[in-house]
Formats: C-alpha cells, sequence, structure tokens
C-alpha cells in the first residue's frame, strides 16, 4: 500500500545502487532536436500536471530557487541513459495541439520502438494558470470550489485517458505500441494523507473509473503484452488556490519528498529493464 512509503525505507535493486552516478547524466544527455529520432518513451498527461517539471527534477535542473514552469505547448525531446538504457523520450504538451497530433502519430503508429508511456496526474488539482480558461471555469460553468474544480479535473482526466489508451490498442493491434505503462500522481502533497484511496483509485480498484479503462487496455492487450505500474509522486510542494479557497500542502518534510522520488525511480528502472 501506498501508506507504507511514507513510514519505510525504500529498498531500490542493487543494480540501481551500481549505477546512481549515471542517473542525473542520463537525462543530461544533448536535447535531440524534435523529430530526430524514434521515441522510445513517451510521456503524457494533461495540462499543468507537471510533465515538464518532471522531466527537470530527472534531469537534475531542480535547485533550490528553482521556478515552476508555466503550462508547456511544445515537444520537449531529450535522450536518456542509465546503465545500458539509452532512449529517446519525448514530452507531449497536454493541450489538444498540432505538435501533440503529431508525437502521438509517430510514436503509436510510425515504428516499431516505443517501449513506454508515462502518463501523468494529479487527483484533479491540475492549476489553471490561462486566463481565458479560468474565466471560463468562474464564469461560464460555475465552478466556485477546490471540490467542484477537481471533479471538472477529473473528468477532463478520464476523457484524456482514455484516448490515450485507445491509441495504444490501436498500435498493439498492427504490432507496435509500448511494452510497459507508468502511472505518476504528482501533487501527492495535496493528498498526502488519502494515499491509499488515491492508490485504489489509479490502480488496485480495478472498478474504479480510471482503473478501469487502464485494465480493459492491459486486458485487450494481453497481460503478458504490457507491464504496468503507478506510483504517487510530489515533484514541487505548492499550496492550490482557488477563487479564494486554499488546499494546503501537507507533505511532512523534505524526507518523504525523497522516499516518494526514490520509489518512482524504482519503478521506472524495474519497467524498463
Amino acid at each position: 500500500m501506498w501508506s507504507h512509503l511514507i513510514v519505510e525505507a525504500i529498498k531500490l535493486p542493487v543494480t540501481f545502487y551500481k549505477h546512481r552516478p549515471f542517473l542525473h547524466y542520463w537525462w543530461k544527455r544533448a536535447v535531440v532536436a524534435c523529430g530526430f529520432g524514434r521515441t522510445n518513451v513517451i510521456i503524457l498527461g494533461r495540462p499543468s500536471v507537471g510533465k515538464t517539471i518532471l522531466n527537470s527534477h530527472l534531469n537534475g535542473e531542480v535547485k533550490i530557487d528553482f521556478i515552476v514552469p508555466d503550462t508547456s505547448t511544445n515537444v520537449e525531446t531529450k535522450t536518456i541513459r542509465m546503465g545500458k538504457w539509452t532512449k529517446i523520450v519525448r514530452v507531449l504538451p497536454g493541450q489538444v495541439t498540432n505538435e501533440r497530433a503529431m508525437g502521438l502519430d509517430e510514436a503509436f503508429h510510425k515504428h516499431k520502438k516505443l517501449e513506454g508511456v508515462i502518463y501523468v496526474v494529479d487527483w484533479g488539482y491540475s492549476v489553471i494558470k490561462d486566463k481565458v480558461i479560468k474565466e471560463k471555469f468562474l464564469i461560464e460553468e460555475n465552478i466556485k470550489t477546490i471540490a467542484e474544480l477537481r471533479q471538472r479535473n477529473l473528468k477532463s482526466e478520464l476523457e484524456d485517458f482514455t484516448s490515450v489508451m485507445n491509441s495504444i490498442q490501436e498500435s498493439t493491434s498492427v504490432g507496435r505500441g509500448p511494452k510497459w505503462i507508468l502511472i505518476i500522481v504528482n501533487k501527492a502533497d495535496l493528498f498526502i494523507s488519502k494515499l491509499n484511496e488515491v492508490e485504489k483509485y489509479y490502480f488496485t480498484d480495478k472498478s474504479s473509473p480510471f482503473a478501469k479503462i487502464l485494465y480493459d487496455t492491459i486486458n485487450h492487450i494481453g497481460k503478458i503484452n504490457v507491464k504496468c505500474d503507478a506510483v504517487p509522486l510530489c515533484l514541487w510542494e505548492e499550496n492550490l488556490e482557488w477563487n479564494g479557497e486554499i488546499l494546503k500542502t501537507e507533505l511532512g518534510g523534505e524526507d518523504v519528498k525523497q522516499k516518494l522520488y526514490a520509489n518512482f525511480i524504482s519503478a521506472l528502472y524495474k519497467l524498463g529493464k
């Protein structure tokens, strides 16, 4: 259960520790131009869930004075390496754009090199940064509370995840598609007291709206053809503010954050072997 992560040390594989010096080097490989090379790992998720900052963490770019970036609308491409594992990773924007459509088409339909999909979610706590969208939510949709915002975000999350899983099914039907899927539940500092409930929703309760979509896809593909996992994560700590209401961060210290991060790296290592 995820709640154990905040009280127990993460036991990483011996080989992970052996290659620890490579982790930052793994993400500091020269940035490859968008469109160069075939995607091996694709990072997806709705806007503002933390895809870009996840990339920055793995690249060792998050310092004390690090500023959380604005919502990205561009495809981000990097080469990554851990031990013998060197891959091309693309982070696609959450917005419906031509760049996203082209990135999805390249990864799922153009070749057989795609190995993994990382899908980032946040338990419905996405920050609305665009002023036009924020005004639309407040005025046109009458979303006045954080609880209402969260339900709206979860609905959009299910729609996007369904679309991604449909693309995976289509891809595997013609001999392509990923070998593994990793669900990252970011912003754990906003739901740390509900870790087990969140774990059920995203992974262990196969009847939950999100997990059902995941396992329907896995059953369609075949369990022996794709591995999957889900992990909680806190990439940065920040209160959530909406319409004057504030949900305060409650992570419980940097130690908890590091344990969650180590667990994520361990899961990524195991899936990518």
